[in-house]
């Protein structure tokens, strides 16, 4: 797990849109991971979180995949949690019930802390270290294999984004 915050807008690259900003092109590009999330979860066990920065409107767009599973049946739930302050996209390992991780409850925890979106963002990496790592151990004693795909999946990618003091975090 990156261990790694910073406002996107003290990001010089970030800040900057690589895309043109027409609104018609975002919504091209959520379609297509949105299609491609539908029709290939069979094929791949990965899991997604995007955030685009839409600086002509003042906004940042997320989007996720809803697998929360790692096995070949999976199941859908949302993993964007939007709170008063606090937007959250999660992505990669997100529960392992033989340890009782569960990645959704860790993030809406850390929207619950006081302070701005990096005060959430802080405490949900304080939360979430002991949980995540026990729940990694776990997998890779129990299974390798599983461990394996974990790891070559990216195993967990969390965004906590925004606007903060009128500038897009």
């Amino acid at each position: 797990m990156k261990h790694l915050f910073q406002p996107l807008s003290e990001v010089p690259h970030a800040a900057n849109p690589r895309t043109s900003r027409n609104p018609a092109d975002i919504v091209r590009l959520l379609v297509f991971l949105t299609t491609g999330t539908l029709f290939l979860p069979a094929v791949t066990a990965a899991t997604s979180v995007v955030a685009l920065i839409d600086n002509t409107n003042h906004r940042v767009v997320i989007a996720a995949d809803c697998r929360v599973n790692r096995q070949l049946a999976s199941l859908s739930q949302c993993k964007i949690i939007d709170k008063p302050g606090c937007t959250v996209a999660m992505a990669g390992l997100y529960e392992e019930k033989t340890t009782a991780f569960h990645l959704r409850q860790l993030a809406e925890a850390a929207c619950q802390y006081p302070g701005d979106l990096r005060a959430r963002a802080e405490a949900f990496l304080r939360f979430s270290r002991i949980p995540y790592e026990r729940a990694i151990r776990h997998i890779r004693d129990a299974d390798p294999s599983d461990f394996g795909r974990t790891l070559e999946n990216k195993t967990t990618e969390v965004i906590f984004a925004g606007i903060q003091n009128g500038q897009i975090a």
